[in-house]
């Protein structure tokens, strides 16, 4: 075993031979044209498929649809600000949502998604703000060279947490595990996770983080909290989810906003 060559460790930073750049080329010339003249830099990935009910709808425009298989998801204009882009859950479509955004001339992102708590000492009424992601799913391995986490950068914590005390919600700090199995969140594998510091458990951070490193932009990424994963039995967390959905979209709008 400890002969093992496995695919995952064969990095190499080469260009692939499908680019991001032939992907956005379908976008029509005018809206590529307005978004380089408004100068936008700045995204907001987010995994909410309610997007419609929200009241600042008529403050967008529809610049781009990200297609991924099944997957048809709106990319809106902000008041004529940042971009809101809605994801497919999963590190291969963040990545590649991310990759083409960033062929659009995004170099700031901010995530803002939903995670399991593993660690009981948690209050799952807070946000979770990532610093650093373990690295248990496939895609990140195809941006940066293998290692068991991947950090993110500080300076956009810093903007999350500053946006978080400037609306007074409450906030911790800390490490996600990044998995790609929805149903492989076992006891032993949850133990080792928590022992090598991580409290929640999610899906994309650690494809993400990847990503942005290998792409030189800036990332950062909170989340709330929708299920306990550490207890005997799994449970939904009986939260307002659409209220909390729309709490947190605007808490990613303030941040994105602030950062120059």
């Amino acid at each position: 075993m400890k002969d093992l060559k496995l695919p995952l460790f064969e990095y190499d930073d080469e260009e692939g031979k499908i680019t991001p750049d032939a992907a956005v080329r379908n976008i029509p010339y005018e809206q590529r044209k307005k978004l380089k003249d408004l100068q936008i830099d700045k995204a907001i990935i987010f995994f909410d498929p309610h997007l419609e009910d929200y009241s600042f709808s008529k403050k967008t425009e529809c610049v781009y649809r990200f297609i991924a298989a099944g997957a048809n998801t709106a990319v809106l204009l902000y008041d004529k600000k940042i971009l809101l882009a809605q994801c497919p859950i999963g590190g291969p479509a963040a990545a590649g949502l991310m990759d083409e955004l960033v062929s659009l001339g995004i170099n700031k992102f901010i995530a803002q998604g939903f995670a399991g708590c593993i660690d009981p000492i948690l209050d799952t009424k807070t946000v979770f703000i990532i610093n650093s992601a373990i690295r248990d799913e496939g895609t990140s391995f195809h941006y940066i060279p293998p290692s068991a986490e991947v950090e993110l950068k500080s300076e956009l914590v810093n903007h999350i947490a500053a946006a978080c005390e400037k609306k007074g919600i409450d906030y911790h700090i800390g490490k996600t595990w990044t998995t790609d199995g929805f149903y492989r969140e076992t006891p032993s594998r949850i133990e080792r996770r928590l022992k090598q510091g991580a409290q929640v458990v999610e899906m994309e951070c650690a494809a993400l983080a990847a990503t942005a490193q290998y792409r030189k932009v800036s990332f950062g990424q909170f989340v709330y909290f929708s299920d306990l994963v550490y207890q005997p039995v799994w449970q939904w967390l009986e939260i307002d989810r659409n209220k909390i959905r729309w709490e947190m979209l605007n808490l990613a709008i303030e941040t994105c906003l602030a950062i120059k």
